[in-house]
Parts: structure tokens; C-alpha cells; sequence
């Protein structure tokens, strides 16, 4: 096994390590708190009348709505819902122009249609990435007092384009944890460790180098925490 491929694996295996070790000890103490049980996949509900063809999902709102003896709101009008698409997408309202064809057309299939185009636009990882990047931490300076600017320009890229090209969850963590020690690493993959290069950092005179260094290998620690497990390693 080579020392690379070992790192890789001890990293991940420490996190994932948590897991079972995390766990009894957080059940013990909260007495079995929801966050530390082992996800578990429901069972469909089973409706007296399917009202809609949807997701999976749709089985367990209406299951709610026909125990509360409440109805689903009615459609919304094209507009609203051209409205709703675009800045549930890519954060901004549609501009005059955008989205002809469903408003004279508002059938399911252009509305599928007018999904796809926006998934495919650029300014759908753009918005989407932001959720990622602020639990990331990211910022383009130091973020302490003199708070000098920083190069984190290309994680921030790295991170919008993995959602715009659909990056599978697994490879998305895996080179963002230790894309620099993958065999063969490209320059995006150790691009992608700029997860671990975003906490503070003290540059002003005075600033003891060890200081700094203990307290961002403490941040880079609690944010992995924070980030893959759910749960602070403070």
C-alpha cells in the first residue's frame, strides 16, 4: 500500500471512526438523541387516493395534509410559479423574456423543460454553492483584525463548478478532505483542499507562528466535524 493511499485511508477512517465511537457515547448521554440513530429508509405511506404523480416525497405530504383533514393550495398561476423557479434556481427573479415558452405553454413538460434549462445554467452552482462555501467557512481574507485579502478565489470556482457539473457527493468530500493525496492528483483535486485552507489566520507582528498553526488545524478540525458529521469535536 502506498503512503499516500494509507493517509487517504487513515483520514477517512478517523472520520468515519466517529461514527460508531460518537454514537453510544452521545446515547448515553442524551438518552438515544435523534441525531445519533442510524438512519433508517420509511415506508412509503399508503393513501386512500393518490392525488398527484410525483416524488416519493409527495406520499409522505399528502399522508400529513389527510391527517391534518387539510387540502393542497391550489396552483399557482404560471407567473408565480416562472417566479418561484427562478430564484429557487439561480437566486434571482426571471428577467422580461425568460420563460416564454411555459407561459404560453404551461404544460408538466415544459415546466420539466424550463427545470432542466435553469439546472444547466451557470448561476445555478453560482447560488448553490454559496450553502456549501458559508459552512465551509470561505472567505477572500484572513478574517482577523487586519484581515488582509487571500487567494481563496479558486476553492470558491472549484466548489461551483462541482455543482454545476453534478460531482457525485462521495468524490465531492473525498477531494475536498484529501484530493491532494489521491494517486496521480490533478491540479483541480488539490485545488479541492482549500476546505482545509479557510480558517484565520494572524498575520500581524507579534502573531506567534505556533499559536497560529495549533489554532487553525483546531478549526480545520471542528469544521470537518461540523460539516460531515453533524456534530462540534471541541
Amino acid at each position: 500500500m502506498g503512503l499516500k493511499f494509507f493517509h487517504i485511508r487513515f483520514r477517512l477512517g478517523l472520520l468515519i471512526g466517529f461514527l460508531p465511537v460518537i454514537g453510544p457515547l452521545a446515547s448515553d448521554a442524551s438518552d438515544g438523541h435523534w441525531a445519533y440513530e442510524r438512519p433508517v429508509r420509511p415506508e412509503l405511506p399508503r393513501l386512500a387516493k393518490r392525488e398527484s404523480q410525483g416524488s416519493p416525497v409527495d406520499h409522505f405530504i399528502q399522508d400529513r395534509l389527510a391527517k391534518a383533514g387539510l387540502e393542497y393550495s391550489r396552483l399557482a398561476k404560471p407567473e408565480r410559479q416562472l417566479r418561484r423557479l427562478y430564484l429557487d434556481f439561480v437566486g434571482r427573479p426571471p428577467q422580461p423574456g425568460e420563460g416564454l415558452p411555459f407561459l404560453a405553454n404551461p404544460t408538466s413538460r415544459e415546466y420539466e423543460r424550463l427545470v432542466d434549462r435553469l439546472l444547466a445554467s451557470p448561476q445555478y452552482g453560482e447560488k448553490w454553492a454559496r450553502r456549501w462555501l458559508d459552512l465551509a467557512r470561505y472567505a477572500d481574507s484572513n478574517g482577523f483584525q487586519a484581515d488582509q485579502l487571500r487567494d481563496s478565489w479558486a476553492y470558491r470556482d472549484w466548489v461551483i463548478e462541482a455543482f454545476n457539473s453534478g460531482m457525485p457527493f462521495d468524490q465531492f468530500a473525498i477531494e475536498q478532505l484529501a484530493g491532494d493525496l489521491l494517486p496521480g492528483a490533478t491540479l483541480t483535486q488539490k485545488i479541492a483542499t482549500g476546505f482545509h485552507r479557510t480558517p484565520t489566520c494572524n498575520v500581524e507582528a507579534g502573531g506567534h507562528p505556533e499559536s497560529n498553526r495549533v489554532n487553525q488545524v483546531i478549526d480545520r478540525v471542528n469544521t470537518t466535524g461540523t460539516v460531515f458529521l453533524g456534530t462540534t469535536l471541541e
